[in-house]
């Protein structure tokens, strides 16, 4: 293991910036979370007891702690001890005068009544939470611009029957495939859309992210608390990921737990597949310059990485992709083998925060082979931890500010900040001063600050503080910016049976541009008791039929508008596919409406078929048995035995594994990726075939679920929403059964996968099958497709960013001519002859008329380098010309700028076509980024 100066010497972050370290042991040891309170102090949660307690036996050891900077030179030098012996904690937020802490099986607050710096109050806030593997726990604690705090479910995060409890108002909650939101103050809990396994963030607009070990970032699109209102319509996957990439480009050496004394898993800086990712952030300040606002941020600690993505709006949700200056590389990579980042945040001073734990086995023992086990130091590093900052070089991190000194207009102008943190904090504490001088500062600031975030957290603080007005939500309704637009819409529920002026302008944004607006306005409309609302509703189906999101959130507001919106849709039926669509939609709902409460009470419930008892005897056959060691014993020969990969991979489809499993080009990414073990070695794979109940995830555990009309399902839980649950059963078939047509779900306690697996396979085949497991590396670099087909696409009108500028993406543009191709899966444009006559165009609206930095992102080959171009609006005599230079191959992107152009405001058509004869292939273009002039200064 390296000290602390050596660990920081092997940290290798992206050009351009710098890491410094700002606290290591003794100060700190096992971080696992970080927050600030408005003292300036940072709290830090160690998981000191990881992973099976002190005494490896379960004696709790975690502690919270806080760091201080006495001498104000920028670098914490004090540090105290607030609360110790807890059972794994892993996460912390200030609250008040003391903090909130993640400990399964409870959130509880802690505070230092007396002034000794030590925790001498402790009370539970919600309790119920599992216990299970420290990465599945209940964590991340964040704050909502709704004035609730969210947390991550860990996706094991609630106990056996997935209930947790509210200790002040004795409410209780089943969290199963969800996360939660709860108000610390007066005990509310709700259910929140999920589920994340070890982090949760948001951005600052509002939308939530999540990610799990091996899928690096999910968008949760629907709202849980809108998508309930309507029990007889099954919502879509609510959980969206970002990516398809999951491969890792690490500094050095690989080290997990079973090659730590054998050669590296890998070789040096070879990539491999994502295994380990958690503690995701989405970065939230101006500190990084333009390219990186809203860049969602992730780490891995098997790889040593903190991977960086690149997040942008798809109708009303988003996709990701790695940033395309780091292809072939990450964020920030260290080449300590034992560097172990757990958790990431934006700092108050706008520098990224890597949060490393410092262990040598980063593993929990139930997934390490029992003979391994036993050779092991499983607590190795628990001594040690380190905490960095990155940021650039030629930029110096804010100072950390005092909120706590600010008074009440204090705390209002620092809403109007670029930080993320700040403006949060400032509206906590603002809503828990409940001091009603700032409501005419924060309503002025509603109306006239320039700064669209400044507006969107004054609008949440006064509604956090009681004392948000109809004509104030009015006046945000036209707002500039669509994201204050939108969470306008979302607080004129209220207010809109008082006020029909606020009505009025709620119905003009059928016709807004942005489909997040769109969205909140589906949701928003179900509030309101006015035909008029039904009207609109249907308007909205109509306009986004093709997309399931805002579809679901127009069907969550249906029942009370259901006989307008089906006069709406007849009308309008004969006319268009979408109104026959929704048409069929609605009077479905009509019948499952009608038919549903008789079928209930007409319910014999005892002809329902109980299975509790049933699954009493299933949970005990899941215990290993003597049956079990038999078969471990009779393949123990396997262990020894040379496979074949070819035939291996006959046998993963034969054995049924494909069904559930994809490897390579073979099967379906229904259960774990088994492109993420770690471990694939024949020891590994031969308790995992053999006994698959030893070590299971609860989310991959079977489930068994009883109908209202008796009928019996067995499967895999695939998606939980607060109207549907998804199972799918061994053969890959899923079902959707709507919760209220659900009776019982009960987990059996035992692997989705097939018990006795073996029983199908003799020793040949096994062997064959672990090889051809055993040789699956990460997946191949995408080659560029030589001529792909044409794609149909829809051109997207371009809107400003929240910094002003425009980005002209590939699947936004026209397609004028026969020799430009869409490529939907690279998103890019491909020239492919010369024909002078060929273009593209993207329709944009400028906010701002003036001069408009252009920026082209291309790829291109030595071979056809240097061919001309011209980008210029339509009509206009502003126009930049220029060469695409070679970037070294089709897979290699750079993003360069070729000169300015003068644009005037409102409704503008960009052209990009060849200026001139063109070898071949002018180039793969993905995107033309008009940034405003004065933002650049």
């Amino acid at each position: 293991m390296l000290s602390p100066e050596q660990s920081l010497q092997a940290l290798v972050p992206r050009p351009g910036f710098k890491v410094e370290r700002m606290a290591a042991e003794p100060l700190v040891m096992d971080p696992v979370d970080v927050a600030w309170g408005p003292d300036g102090k940072m709290w830090v949660v160690e998981m000191a007891d990881y992973p099976l307690g002190l005494d490896d036996r379960g004696k709790p050891g975690g502690r919270v702690r806080f760091l201080e900077d006495t001498d104000a030179d920028g670098r914490y030098d004090r540090s105290t001890l607030f609360l110790e012996n807890l059972n794994f904690p892993n996460g912390v937020m200030p609250w008040r005068q003391g903090v909130l802490v993640t400990c399964a099986p409870e959130i509880f607050y802690a505070e230092d009544t007396d002034g000794d710096g030590k925790a001498d109050l402790r009370q539970p806030v919600l309790v119920g939470f599992g216990e299970g593997n420290q990465q599945h726990r209940v964590n991340h604690l964040r704050w909502g611009l709704d004035n609730w705090v969210y947390a991550a479910n860990g996706d094991g995060g609630a106990g056996a029957n997935g209930v947790v409890k509210s200790v002040r108002t004795g409410e209780t909650l089943d969290i199963r495939g969800r996360d939660l939101r709860f108000r610390p103050g007066d005990g509310s809990l709700d259910v929140a859309t999920g589920q994340a396994q070890f982090g949760r963030d948001r951005d600052d607009w509002g939308n939530w992210f999540g990610s799990n070990n091996n899928d690096p970032g999910w968008h949760y699109a629907l709202v849980d608390h809108y998508i309930r209102r309507n029990p007889y319509v099954a919502a879509p996957p609510a959980r969206i990921s970002l990516t398809e990439a999951r491969t890792a480009y690490p500094a050095g050496r690989v080290v997990t737990h079973h090659t730590i004394d054998q050669p590296a898993m890998l070789p040096e800086g070879q990539p491999g597949h994502f295994t380990s990712l958690g503690g995701m952030t989405c970065y939230r300040d101006d500190l990084f310059g333009l390219p990186f606002l809203g860049n969602y941020f992730v780490s891995d600690s098997v790889f040593n990485v903190v991977h960086r993505m690149t997040v942008w709006p798809r109708g009303a949700t988003f996709f990701g992709e790695r940033a395309r200056d780091e292809q072939r590389s990450e964020f920030l990579a260290s080449k300590d083998p034992y560097f172990r980042c757990s958790t990431l945040r934006t700092g108050p001073d706008g520098a990224l925060w890597v949060v490393d734990m410092y262990r040598v086995v980063i593993e929990h023992p139930e997934w390490i082979n029992d003979d391994l086990e036993r050779l092991l130091d499983l607590r190795a590093g628990h001594e040690r931890g380190r905490i960095y900052r990155v940021y650039p070089e030629h930029k110096s991190p804010r100072p950390i500010p005092r909120l706590d000194r600010f008074d009440t207009l204090g705390l209002v102008a620092a809403l109007d900040h670029p930080n993320g943190w700040q403006r949060d904090l400032a509206q906590q504490m603002l809503v828990w001063r409940r001091d009603m001088a700032a409501v005419e500062p924060l309503e002025q600031m509603v109306v006239s600050s320039p700064r669209a975030l400044a507006r969107l957290h004054a609008l949440c603080t006064l509604d956090g503080l009681g004392a948000l007005r109809a004509e104030i939500v009015r006046q945000a309704l036209v707002d500039r910016h669509p994201g204050v637009r939108r969470h306008a819409v979302r607080l004129s529920e209220p207010f809109l049976a008082s006020s029909p002026a606020l009505g009025g302008a709620l119905l003009k944004l059928v016709d807004d541009l942005d489909p997040q607006v769109h969205m909140q306005l589906a949701y928003s409309l179900g509030e309101w008791n006015d035909p008029l609302a039904g009207q609109a509703l249907a308007q909205l189906a109509f306009a986004h039929a093709d997309d399931p999101y805002l579809s679901a959130a127009v069907m969550s507001s249906a029942t009370p508008h259901l006989s307008r919106m089906i006069a709406q849709a007849r009308s309008d039926s004969s006319k268009t596919a979408a109104g026959a669509q929704l048409l069929g939609k609605l009077l479905k709902l009509a019948d499952d409406m009608e038919a549903w409460p008789d079928a209930a009470a007409a319910l014999d419930a005892a002809r329902r078929r109980p299975i509790s008892q049933w699954a009493e005897k299933l949970l005990a056959q899941a215990k290993p048995s003597e049956a079990v060691q038999e078969a471990l014993e009779k393949y123990d020969p396997v262990l020894e035995m040379a496979g074949d990969p070819d035939r291996g991979k006959q046998v993963f489809v034969e054995a049924t594994c494909s069904t559930c499993h994809r490897l390579g080009d073979v099967g379906r990414p229904i259960g774990p990726d088994l492109r993420a073990l770690v471990d694939r070695s024949p020891q590994f794979l031969h308790v995992a075939v053999i006994d698959p109940n030893r070590a299971v995830v609860r989310k991959y555990q079977e489930y068994t679920a009883v109908t209202a009309d008796g009928l019996t399902l067995s499967g895999m839980l695939l998606e939980e929403t607060s109207t549907s649950i998804t199972l799918v059963d061994l053969g890959g078939q899923s079902q959707v059964i709507l919760r209220k047509d659900l009776e019982e779900l009960v987990c059996l306690g035992r692997s989705h996968m097939p018990q006795k697996l073996e029983a199908k396979l003799d020793l040949q085949r096994m062997a064959d099958l672990f090889a051809f497991i055993g040789r699956m590396g990460p997946p191949a670099e995408q080659a560029r497709p030589p001529s792909p087909e044409p794609v149909v696409h829809k051109p997207e009108l371009v809107t400003a960013e929240p910094d002003g500028s425009l980005r002209l993406l590939a699947r936004k543009s026209e397609i004028h001519g026969r020799t430009i191709r869409f490529d939907p899966v690279l998103d890019l444009l491909a020239w492919y002859r010369d024909r002078a006559e060929d273009y593209v165009a993207w329709s944009v609206d400028v906010p701002e008329p003036g001069s408009y930095e252009v920026w082209i992102e291309w790829a291109q080959v030595d071979e056809y380098a240097g061919n001309p171009f011209a980008v210029e609006v339509e009509g206009g005599a502003s126009r930049v010309t220029g060469t695409l230079p070679s970037t070294g191959g089709w897979q290699r992107y750079r993003k360069e700028s070729f000169g300015t152009l003068e644009i005037d405001s409102g409704r503008q058509r960009i052209l990009v076509r060849p200026n001139g004869p063109i070898a071949k292939e002018l180039s793969d273009l993905r995107e033309i980024h008009l940034v405003p002039v004065a933002r650049l200064k």
